[in-house]
């Protein structure tokens, strides 16, 4: 028998050539709950590994999966998408509204700037890419000689998927607690940056942490300018 992934010959229960297990029946309902459980569900599956070391000591997830351990962590971009869907379905199913702490009179005098804040928030799946690289921009001009830019980039794909998990926790604190909560959440995503790189590069000195505390404002800084006017000018091209 061949595998069904290389068309090499198999000789147990695995392929020798890609390693994919012997598929002799076709795909079922069972099979796909399985492997979905598996995956995200199960003590041993790369999503819980990834996300128990991010809130423990994400230094570590950081500098394993920049050394080759992907088999080990979930990769960063997924872990992006799957928390900015888990935030996009938690958002549709509570009927959360992002600027519901506008006053009326503010949306009447600044109708350009409340609808640009508006296209932010119901696109931020989006305009979360800014963030992404506003952070990756970042650790690159403090800390330039470390790691290269693209390496920065992937574990900003980290970062910005706990930001989306703080983010998804907000719109739960702002429904049932006070609208500001999501400011909280915002604070507690810029002491996480600032303590996950600093586990990341393992340093102690008084510069390192003045260096992540200004990347830290310097990523949200910059994050909210691109992001904003971006949002400007999709706005004013849609109403011109």
């Amino acid at each position: 028998m061949n595998c069904k992934n290389c068309n090499h010959i198999l000789s147990n229960n695995f392929c020798s050539n890609c390693g994919q297990k012997v598929i002799i029946n076709r795909i079922t309902i069972k099979e796909t709950l399985t492997d979905f459980s598996n995956t995200v569900f199960s003590l041993e599956s790369t999503l819980f590994t990834t996300l128990k070391g991010l809130f423990s000591n994400p230094g570590a997830v950081f500098r394993g999966y920049l050394k080759g351990k992907r088999k080990t962590y979930y990769k960063p971009v997924s872990f992006f998408i799957l928390t900015t869907i888990i935030y996009l379905i938690c958002r549709g199913v509570m009927n959360y509204d992002a600027l519901s702490s506008f006053k009326d009179e503010e949306v009447i005098n600044n109708k350009l700037l409340i609808s640009s804040a508006k296209y932010m928030a119901i696109n931020l799946n989006h305009i979360l890419l800014i963030l992404v690289f506003s952070c990756g921009l970042s650790l690159k001009l403090f800390f330039p000689k470390t790691y290269y830019f693209a390496e920065y980039i992937s574990i900003s794909f980290y970062l910005v998927g706990v930001f989306t998990i703080f983010s998804t926790l907000g719109v739960f604190g702002s429904i049932y607690i006070s609208p500001n909560v999501k400011f909280l959440f915002m604070l507690l995503f810029m002491i996480y940056m600032i303590w996950s790189c600093k586990l990341f590069f393992i340093k102690s000195t008084l510069m390192t942490y003045i260096k992540l505390i200004a990347t830290s404002i310097f990523s949200i800084f910059l994050f909210m300018m691109l992001g904003y006017g971006f949002s400007i000018l999709i706005t004013l091209l849609k109403t011109s």
